[in-house]
């Protein structure tokens, strides 16, 4: 409770909720990006909502600070922040689409955020990873229906939702892991490392999941869909991602039948951890200690033949 209301205390001193004035406005943004950093700010700290607020500072690197390392975001701010930067997104499209060489000579007009501002593609890419594991449905459709109410706005973020998923669709299916994704646990047992992954997928800038995609979309389509089918423009972006989703339903149809198959090493690789476990705590006492260290070697022994980890697919049989 004291690091809550102390840490409440430095964000109320340097990031007031009061709209800055034009010009000289003081602002540490380094207090702010080390209380992020430290994982102890909490969405509830500063009134008015904290992406909000850091918006208004024009602070984007602290948003997705706070995108990474604050649990407790609500989907209306968070929506609210993607429909800013989809607006800009927007407007950078329709000065394009207009502007000519007379036009071109005010470059500036459009925004005084400059280059601050990220693109829809990053900025979205932040979004569906912190809403897939943070976000209820029920909420994330209720702050669609308060902010996306134009159905323009939904076929950007459809474009955007497409090119991912073709990205996906032109990539190969892995059945295996690789080298890379595994690692031994403490208990020297091959495992999948997700995490790690998935925070150097992040890292290296890499699209969201399909699975992650998809739910966000999801949610989009139980809200938008009837204007959708409404607006002629938008029924052959609709038939593409159709287009994408359905091998993905085959081919999870088809993997669904190997469940039974891959259960044995399923149940192989719990029965080398317990193993292994249990040959870290060590044996008994007494006469049992040999018994028990013979019986461990014997165990370490056929998993090492097992190779359990990497699976071998030629040893199942049907």
């Amino acid at each position: 409770m004291f690091m809550y209301t102390l840490v409440k205390e430095v964000l109320s001193v340097v990031l007031p909720t009061s709209k800055p004035a034009t010009g000289n406005a003081p602002y540490s943004s380094d207090m702010v990006k080390r209380v992020l950093e430290k994982k102890v700010v909490s969405g509830s700290m500063v009134d008015g909502g904290l992406l909000r607020v850091l918006r208004m500072r024009n602070d984007w690197k602290s948003i997705f600070l706070a995108l990474t390392n604050v649990e407790d975001l609500e989907e209306l701010e968070i929506i609210e922040c993607l429909c800013f930067i989809l607006a800009r997104h927007r407007q950078r499209q329709t000065q394009r689409m207009v502007t000519t060489d007379a036009m071109q000579v005010d470059g500036s007009s459009t925004s005084g955020l400059g280059d601050l501002t990220p693109t829809l593609p990053v900025f979205l890419g932040a979004v569906l990873r912190y809403t897939h594991v943070r976000s209820s449905t029920v909420s994330l459709r209720a702050a669609f229906r308060r902010y996306l109410s134009d159905v323009d706005d939904v076929v950007c973020l459809l474009e955007v939702l497409d090119g991912w998923m073709g990205q996906w669709a032109g990539r190969d299916i892995r059945l295996l892991p690789t080298t890379k994704m595994v690692k031994k646990n403490e208990l020297g047992v091959f495992v999948l490392k997700d995490k790690d992954a998935g925070r150097k997928a992040e890292e290296d800038g890499d699209i969201p999941s399909m699975l992650q995609i998809t739910t966000f979309l999801q949610s989009i389509l139980d809200v938008s869909f009837v204007n959708l089918i409404q607006t002629p423009s938008s029924h052959h972006l609709l038939q593409k991602m159709d287009g994408y989703v359905q091998p993905q339903i085959k081919y999870i149809e088809q993997m669904d039948g190997l469940r039974g198959a891959l259960e044995v090493f399923v149940r192989a690789q719990a029965k080398a951890m317990k193993d292994a476990k249990v040959a870290s705590e060590g044996g008994g006492k007494g006469q049992g200690t040999t018994g028990d260290w013979r019986q461990r070697k014997k165990a370490m022994y056929e998993h090492g033949a097992m190779n359990i980890g990497l699976y071998q697919l030629e040893e199942i049989t049907f």
